[in-house]
């Protein structure tokens, strides 16, 4: 079945995509040799707080982290 989503939900969903981008592109400036994936989780833990946000990585299934991030 096909939800049609409403105006409202549209542009809420539409806002979402913006600050993920924006935090996303602040991490991307973290990532390099030698930085963790806990500092880059940190780092994205405080922009997401600063934004006003919440990760909905952070304890679903007891995941530990803020986001999804690995080596590869």
């Amino acid at each position: 079945m096909i939800i049609i989503k409403r105006p409202h939900e549209i542009e809420k969903m539409r806002k979402a995509g913006e600050i993920t981008g924006e935090i996303l592109g602040a991490l991307v400036d973290r990532v390099a040799p030698g930085v963790t994936t806990g500092e880059i989780d940190h780092a994205a833990s405080q922009l997401m707080s600063e934004a006003g946000v919440r990760s909905a990585f952070l304890g679903y299934h007891k995941f530990p982290g803020h986001i999804c991030i690995s080596l590869n």
